[in-house]
C-alpha cells in the first residue's frame, strides 16, 4: 500500500496543513528532548525539498527515502554527526508523482535512539 497524508508546508517552511503523524518529535515541541525534526519545505513540490534538523549531541544519523513500503529508492545520508542544527536539500526531479517516505534514525553506539519520518509528495 503506498503512502498517504502529508504536512503542507509552503517555500519557507510554514506549516500550511497538518499531519500530527509526520515529523516527529517536532523542533517546535516543548517534550523534544535530544532530536527534532522539521517538515520538509517546500511540500508539496516538484523539484527540490529541505529536510532540517537538530541535535543536541554527537549522533549517526541517517535519511533513507521509500517509494512504497520496503523498498528504499536513496539515501540522503549516512554519516556521524556533532551537535547542531541540520539541513539536507532533497532533489526530486527525477522521481515520479506520488508520495515519498523520507526515514529519519538516529543512533548511538549501535543503538537506535530515535527513528521518525515523514511523507513528501512529488508532484508533476
Amino acid at each position: 500500500m503506498p503512502f498517504s497524508g502529508i504536512a503542507r508546508t509552503d517555500s519557507q517552511g510554514n506549516l500550511v496543513e497538518d499531519d500530527v503523524d509526520d515529523w516527529q518529535p517536532r523542533c517546535d515541541d516543548q517534550n523534544a528532548t535530544s532530536f527534532c525534526v522539521s517538515p520538509a519545505f517546500p511540500n508539496p513540490t516538484s523539484e527540490q525539498s529541505t529536510i532540517q534538523w537538530t541535535i543536541t549531541e554527537a549522533f549517526f544519523v541517517e535519511i533513507t527515502v521509500q517509494d512504497n513500503p520496503n523498498h528504499t529508492i536513496t539515501t540522503l545520508l549516512s554519516s556521524r554527526l556533532d551537535p547542531g542544527e541540520y539541513r539536507i536539500i532533497w532533489d526530486l526531479r527525477d522521481l515520479s508523482e506520488g508520495i515519498c517516505r523520507v526515514f529519519i534514525t538516529i543512533s548511538k553506539d549501535d543503538e537506535v535512539i530515535s527513528q521518525t519520518h515523514g511523507d513528501v509528495r512529488v508532484q508533476d
